[in-house]
């Protein structure tokens, strides 16, 4: 306030502080602001105290539930399942399941109308911000985010991130190690062979060939010679249709029988 305001031709009035450079500035003030900052730093612990005990009981920290749950009426700390939306979870896991990759799957969903979760919060009354510009857009993003959540086999997951400092307010994402996730805790949308399974797809990049084709054994299968990851192809001509899988280092390093 004395130096960079003065230089920026700022000025600073602060009516219950009594505080007004134009006038100039009290020897006090700088006590004062350091007075505040103590308090809102006091303040801010003590919240984080209170969210961090809720955390360790196994309550969810969220806001609001993710798509396909809704807050309980008679307990807002419980999750039941909003069916409507479940069945789009549902069928979004079983399109990954199918091979297709949150891209994919984001332009079969607009394809077929079928309202995001904004939209859909919207058409039920939930205040979520203002209704998308394009209608039915899904997001690969929207998709992946969906695919990624273990809240979806019945678990409660606590402190996924957390903001930076009082005066910061980034987000800041935590690593899987310091989550706390409490199992069986609501309703499972999606079993948990199913959800792991969509995990370790979701490890290998899955492209479709020129064909449009995805397998879903794709990243799952390797060479029983080297080890090597086995890649998916396919070719369709007027001849014959054809699919099967090579290892990826043939190409690069072809076997000794192939070079004679």
């Amino acid at each position: 306030m004395e130096e960079e305001f003065d230089r920026m031709g700022i000025r600073y009035i602060a009516i219950m502080d009594n505080i007004d450079t134009k006038n100039g500035i009290s020897d006090l003030v700088p006590m004062q602001d350091l007075f505040n900052e103590w308090h809102a730093k006091n303040t801010s612990d003590k919240v984080r105290r209170v969210f961090q005990s809720k955390g360790k009981s196994g309550k969810p920290l969220t806001t609001n539930p993710p798509f396909g749950y809704m807050k309980n009426s008679d307990n807002k700390d419980e999750w039941i399942i909003d069916e409507p939306a479940a069945k789009i979870v549902r069928r979004i896991f079983k399109m990954c399941v199918s091979g297709l990759g949150p891209s994919q799957i984001a332009k079969q969903l607009k394809a077929d109308k079928v309202m995001t979760p904004t939209e859909y919060w919207i058409s039920i009354g939930r205040n979520c911000g203002k209704p998308p510009s394009v209608p039915y857009h899904w997001c690969p993003a929207t998709v992946a985010d969906i695919l990624g959540k273990q809240e979806y086999c019945g678990d409660t997951v606590n402190f996924r991130s957390q903001r930076k400092s009082f005066k910061n307010k980034k987000k800041v994402e935590l690593p899987p190690e310091q989550w706390l996730v409490f199992e069986n805790t609501h309703p499972a949308i999606i079993d948990r062979e199913t959800f792991e399974l969509v995990r370790e797809l979701r490890k290998n990049k899955r492209k479709p060939t020129r064909t449009g084709i995805v397998s879903m054994f794709s990243g799952l299968v390797y060479c029983a010679d080297c080890g090597e990851k086995l890649y998916y192809s396919a070719t369709n001509n007027y001849k014959e249709n054809q699919a099967y899988f090579f290892c990826s280092s043939y190409r690069i390093q072809p076997t000794t029988l192939e070079k004679k």
